[in-house]
């Protein structure tokens, strides 16, 4: 019987610790994070649902000066917070702490300046590895402590999602390489013009062809034309459908056109005229990846029957 009453609680327990929600920052407002300057600054995130949490900022501003500020906020029935900062001026450098109970996380390495999103399409993802021709010594060569990165990965969601970035990164050789090359080459430029020398914080949400309805949402897009709100109810539609087993159709289906490609070659050359041996390659992937960052010249593609 005590086995049974122990084995009993101890899965209660486990069913209670799952349901329990880690306090955590909203990814945006991560260690070597860069808020606005100048302006106030909303920062949230998450805990457990109607959960008090105090906030503090603290650290020197770029006077010199030490700056103590302090937070409440209470998390509303999804676990969400939020707090907003009074303005502050560009510089400094500060940490960000959030309590609730036991429970704490901190951000550090935390300034203010300027932010820019960077978004678009191939011209805009296109990074160091894609095959830059020109500036690819200054990415692998260059540092900027106060040029902050962020990259939003590509990821296909029908519902809203907190699950954005693991957060920032200093803009490094190694991060730089990763990043969108137009966005990295505005940023340095920018920071290195500015007298002040404001940090600057640059947002990488970027994926190649994609409609720009992609990244508004269903109200945004409905308010435009009643055309809009049509293409509004046809999501829904298929959000639903998703949801009701259209996602195990969809990975079947997928599964099923991937095998039937698996079997490509590729031939690559500088002289359409040259023939080369067909290698075969895992597709859909970037060129890049079969070829040469550097590569410049013809590519044919044909699928071996045999």
């Amino acid at each position: 019987m005590k086995k049974i009453l122990t084995f009993v609680l101890g899965l209660f327990m486990a069913i209670v610790c799952l349901n329990v929600q880690a306090l955590e920052f909203f990814p945006l407002f991560s260690s070597n994070s860069i808020l606005q300057r100048d302006k106030d600054c909303p920062v949230w995130g998450y805990g457990e649902p109607n959960s008090t949490v105090d906030v503090s900022l603290i650290g020197v501003k770029a006077n010199g000066k030490k700056y103590i500020k302090k937070f409440s906020a209470t998390a509303d029935a999804n676990g969400r917070w939020q707090i907003v900062i009074p303005k502050l001026p560009a510089g400094g450098e500060y940490t960000l702490t959030a309590k609730s109970g036991e429970k704490k996380v901190v951000s550090t390495n935390i300034t203010f300046g300027d932010l820019w999103i960077c978004s678009g399409q191939s011209n805009m993802e296109m990074s160091y590895g894609w095959g830059l021709t020109r500036g690819r010594e200054d990415i692998e060569t260059a540092s900027y402590d106060n040029v902050r990165l962020l990259m939003v990965p590509n990821y296909v969601t029908l519902v809203p999602t907190k699950n954005l970035t693991e957060g920032w990164t200093l803009c490094t050789p190694e991060t730089a390489k990763r990043f969108s090359a137009c966005g990295y080459f505005f940023g340095t430029a920018l920071y290195k013009a500015l007298e002040e020398k404001v940090p600057v914080g640059l947002i990488d949400v970027t994926w190649s062809g994609t409609a720009i309805e992609t990244w508004l949402s269903y109200d945004s897009i409905a308010s435009v034309s009643a055309d809009h709100s049509t293409a509004v109810a046809n999501r829904l539609a298929e959000i639903d459908a998703w949801e009701k087993g259209g996602k195990l159709v969809y990975e079947k289906e997928l599964a099923d056109w991937e095998k039937a490609i698996s079997n490509f070659a590729i031939d690559a050359s500088s002289d359409d005229s040259a023939a080369g041996e067909w290698k075969p390659v895992n597709v859909p992937l970037q060129m890049e990846l079969h070829i040469k960052d550097d590569f410049d010249g013809l590519v044919n593609i044909q699928q071996q029957l045999f």
